[in-house]
């Protein structure tokens, strides 16, 4: 019939989540979201609810060189080793595509683009997104 409701979608993000995270676990891997990263402190930063529950931080800290190509709100696999102070770094990140395009089309639907042409607000604003964090 028509597009699938955003209980759907959030459902069908949900199980492919837990599925990802499953075969993850299985290899020491976890499953997180690429949040938000610094230039000036050449890090970025991966959320994840099982590094909070094995590290107690809520984040994995990510080299430059090793986040090249994610982009934030990307879905990532990744691999945590502790650094030298003792914090959780992650020395592999892949994103996981198919979760990636799942998020974003939900976005959509929860925060659809205005018609073009559709004056939103008589002042317009451009800007960067510098992080972002998802609601758990």
């Amino acid at each position: 019939p028509g597009e699938p409701s955003l209980a759907v979608l959030k459902g069908e993000l949900q199980n492919a989540e837990e599925a990802t995270k499953k075969a993850a676990a299985g290899s020491g891997a976890f499953l997180g979201l690429f949040a938000r990263y610094s230039n000036s402190e050449g890090f970025g930063y991966i959320q994840c609810a099982e590094v909070q529950k094995q590290y107690n931080t809520a984040e994995a800290s990510i080299l430059k060189e090793q986040h090249a190509g994610l982009q934030v709100g990307d879905s990532v696999v990744f691999k945590v080793s502790l650094n030298q102070k003792g914090a959780p770094q992650a020395i592999f990140a892949r994103r996981v595509g198919e979760l990636t395009r799942q998020r974003q089309r939900i976005l959509e639907v929860e925060v659809p683009l205005p018609a073009e042409g559709t004056a939103e607000s008589p002042q317009e604003f451009m800007g960067f997104v510098s992080s972002f964090s998802v609601d758990p």
